[in-house]
């Protein structure tokens, strides 16, 4: 027993020794080295990639073929200094969060977010270039009077091209999602699976249909409501009743006085 707490005690300086060392001289972990892969990684994203700047979240996006995908990345505690942390761009695991997989499996710095971080520090810095030029150009400020106007118009030449696009864009994305559901259904081996799809899809087809006549008919006087009927399966005849008729038993009572009435007949008789 003495030996065996003697080595307990033994292994658990050498671990806190240990663990001494790395925190005053630091440890390359793999989660550190794998964020500082990913730093890399971010530098050599191309073309493919796009940026969005939204109000409370930054959106990365990435073009594969006829496929658009999206990660959603939000701001968290820009204050925090704890160890997982990329160094090159001063930000740690805590600065911000995104919906990949690195971040929410692996819990490291993804590079989705280090590009944001370098998009975003990029346009830190043209802003406050643009603010020193204005600052010290000696040009006079001339005054729009008609800036409203023009704003205006601008607006009402740009808002419906911003609406068909977003049209075209969601219609193309359903006809891509209709061809992967045909390819899809060339895989399916029950033919109840088949009809169940086809339950569906006529129902869709039903829906769209609907939508294109009322979109036609939108320019028509509204009909009349009809009278509301009631539905069919209220309106059921009742079937026959086939009732079995009682035949009318006599009460004990009855019996017994029917009983004694003959016996008393039958004395009489003799």
């Amino acid at each position: 027993m003495d030996k065996t707490i003697s080595l307990i005690l033994k292994a658990i300086a050498k671990k806190l020794l240990s663990r001494i060392i790395s925190i005053d001289r630091g440890k390359l972990t793999s989660r550190v080295a794998l964020i500082r892969k990913r730093h890399k990684t971010s530098l050599e994203m191309g073309s493919e990639y796009g940026y969005i700047q939204c109000v409370k979240k930054h959106i990365v996006t990435k073009t594969q073929g006829e496929s658009i995908f999206t990660y959603d990345i939000e701001e968290g505690d820009k204050t925090c200094q704890c160890t997982i942390r990329c160094e090159e761009c001063n930000i740690c695991i805590h600065s911000f969060s995104c919906s990949c997989v690195d971040y929410c499996v692996r819990f490291i710095i993804c590079k989705h977010i280090h590009f944001i971080h370098k998009e975003s520090s990029v346009g830190e810095i043209s802003v406050e270039t643009r603010r020193e030029d204005l600052e010290h150009s000696n040009h006079n400020i001339v005054v729009d009077e008609n800036y409203n106007e023009k704003h205006e118009i601008e607006n009402d030449a740009i808002v419906p091209t911003l609406h068909n696009v977003s049209l075209d864009a969601a219609i193309h994305n359903t006809l891509t999602v209709m061809k992967n559901l045909e390819r899809g259904l060339r895989n399916v081996k029950s033919v109840d699976e088949v009809c169940e799809i086809q339950r569906t899809l006529i129902a869709l087809e039903r829906r769209v249909n609907s939508s294109e006549s009322m979109t036609n008919l939108s320019g028509l006087p509204v009909a009349q409501r009809k009278v509301a009927c009631a539905p069919s399966n209220k309106s059921i005849e009742q079937q026959r009743r086939f009732v079995i008729k009682k035949e009318n038993f006599l009460s004990k009572t009855e019996v017994a006085k029917q009983m004694y009435r003959n016996i008393k007949n039958k004395n009489d008789c003799y």
